[in-house]
């Protein structure tokens, strides 16, 4: 059975109060197969290296987004030597595609075995993540 996730984007952008989007233009991204693995997590006051089990190998990897309501620190594979420590800003996407103007090894160095989040903000987090990986 395929799986239908589409992410809103909420995509807008004016000018003067004209919009800068044409008249049907994408504003989210859709995928239709079962290659979604999203995480969606209120991480709590003062959370320290909270656990999301997340894991993905790079080279599966066709699709990737961040989202959170508060700054928070993301670590990968380690919470005492991470792989990469990832400041997550509040209200920002980091989204990657393979049309992105970086590579998802500006991102990461190698595979991702967990992630790893903090939540110094004082306020409990909503945090989304999503990678889209290759089903084989």
């Amino acid at each position: 059975m395929a799986l239908n996730k589409q992410l809103d984007l909420g995509l807008s952008a004016t000018l003067d109060g004209a919009d800068l989007f044409p008249a049907g233009a994408v504003r989210s991204i859709s995928e239709i197969q079962e290659g979604w693995d999203v995480r969606g997590l209120a991480v709590q006051i003062g959370a320290t290296d909270q656990a999301l089990g997340l894991a993905f190998t790079l080279a599966d990897v066709k699709g990737l987004f961040i989202w959170s309501d508060k700054d928070l620190t993301l670590e990968t594979n380690s919470s005492s030597v991470p792989q990469e420590s990832l400041a997550q800003k509040a209200n920002t996407w980091t989204v990657w595609t393979p049309n992105s103007l970086f590579t998802l090894a500006d991102l990461f160095a190698g595979n991702v075995t967990n992630v790893f989040v903090t939540n110094a903000s004082g306020a409990i987090a909503q945090l989304v993540i999503g990678v889209l990986k290759n089903v084989p």
